[in-house]
């Protein structure tokens, strides 16, 4: 906004969205604690949102339930449509999987997660009613060990692309980042796909700590703490847990400009970003999936010197974010977390603030760019200073102007920020307005 005269409120950065809307909450807030929610816009104008569930109270929950096969946890998850803009919203059905992805695919709607296994619903009449959840298996294949679903589907020409984060050492202690490899399942667009012959899957054996090996000098203060066990991550104190660096939810996105360096001009590359989980804020790890003949490998990006691109600034690309193409605007748009201050020594963070200095869960913010490297600030949606305070784990999807936000929450007297009991949407009316 443009100053006026000393009045520093007709000035200073104000949230755009101040105000959300209640998707859902917990029945039982103290052992039913809602996560990963995702968000579906039809050209119609409803919503239709996914979130997960999970804790001791999943248990006893009713409708639909599943148990993961190497934790043996009780998961569920709920399917939510508005018609009236996200302010009142209707229960459609339960599912037995977490972290929930929906997508659309001609007049069907689809929700894959997974249970171990890919596990997947549709509904051909706007997410009104659903099929029952399916196990998805390539003939020939096995059963797969996957700890994330993706945040987004690609769609490219006749195809729509999945990567999925899979473990490769259940032995690891502590956060498993390092040790995911991604496999990316690939099925034609128009098919059934809840069977498994639509698709086909590449399965990468070489996890983050293969293709980025902790050892190597970063420059850039990678790792920012020291880990000398491979194996087990450090108490850093006050349960403060720092584990080896690795990457997670994974988004698959494409490249469209002919300008770019890394454009390729042969239509068989796709970029990779995810998560950096590097201990540091604002840090996204950027790799290729390039089309082979012996199916799409995961291979390091590099720029003109032959230097291997991985690392790459991305606000709020330390914690789970969404990124989302605009056709009409030709632009990448980002909502994530922001961060204000990840540099406080981490003995010296108030109690109440969990995990590192980088992970700040109070506010989230929207970035616009063209070319996936260069971020340009649009708006700060909401937040707060209080240390008590959570939005985050947000879900992105343009309805006509607007950008809808969804985001998992803590509402008042929760005791953990990440023991959020509230799902709720922000709208971000006539979002394009705000790229300049």
């Amino acid at each position: 906004m443009p100053r006026n005269g000393t009045d520093k409120d007709t000035w200073k950065v104000t949230p755009l969205s101040p105000e959300s809307m209640l998707v859902c909450k917990s029945a039982d807030p103290d052992r039913v604690h809602l996560a990963a929610p995702s968000l579906l816009a039809l050209p119609g104008g409803r919503l239709v949102a996914a979130v997960d569930q999970f804790g001791p109270g999943v248990k006893k929950l009713p409708g639909v339930k599943g148990r993961h096969p190497q934790d043996n946890h009780w998961m569920q998850g709920r399917i939510l449509t508005s018609n009236d803009k996200g302010q009142t919203w209707d229960e459609r059905k339960t599912f037995p999987f977490c972290h929930p992805c929906l997508f659309r695919d001609g007049q069907r709607i689809y929700l894959l997660g997974h249970r171990g296994g890919l596990q997947i619903m549709k509904s051909s009449d706007g997410g009104m009613s659903w099929s029952g959840a399916v196990g998805l298996a390539v003939p020939g294949g096995d059963a797969s060990n996957y700890i994330q679903s993706p945040t987004s589907v690609l769609k490219k020409g006749d195809f729509v692309y999945v990567a999925m984060m899979r473990s490769t050492d259940r032995k690891k202690k502590g956060d498993p980042a390092s040790t995911l490899a991604v496999d990316i399942w690939r099925a034609r667009r128009g098919s059934d796909l809840t069977s498994g012959r639509s698709w086909t899957k590449s399965r990468s054996e070489e996890a983050f700590r293969d293709l980025v090996p902790e050892s190597g000098e970063s420059h850039i203060g990678i790792p920012f703490f020291e880990l000398p066990d491979e194996n087990r991550g450090v108490d850093l104190g006050g349960r403060r847990w720092v584990n080896h660096i690795g990457w997670g939810e994974p988004h698959l996105l494409e490249i469209k400009d002919p300008n770019h360096y890394l454009y390729d001009k042969d239509g068989r590359t796709l970029h990779l970003m995810a998560v950096g989980k590097t201990h540091r804020s604002n840090t996204a790890v950027l790799t290729k999936v390039v089309d082979t003949d012996v199916g799409m490998k995961v291979l390091p990006e590099t720029v003109p010197s032959g230097k291997n691109l991985t690392y790459i600034w991305v606000p709020g690309g330390h914690m789970k974010f969404h990124i989302l193409y605009d056709e009409e605007s030709g632009l990448y748009w980002l909502t994530s977390n922001r961060s204000d201050d990840s540099m406080t020594r981490s003995d010296r963070l108030p109690p109440e603030r969990p995990g590192l200095p980088s992970d700040e869960y109070g506010g989230l913010q929207v970035h616009f760019s063209r070319n996936l490297v260069d971020w340009s600030f649009a708006c700060f949606v909401a937040g707060s200073d209080d240390a008590v305070c959570s939005m985050y784990e947000c879900s992105a999807a343009v309805r006509g102007k607007d950008l809808c936000v969804l985001c998992r929450c803590a509402g008042e007297g929760r005791r953990n920020v990440t023991d959020t009991d509230q799902v709720r949407l922000h709208t971000i009316a006539h979002f394009r307005e705000l790229a300049y």
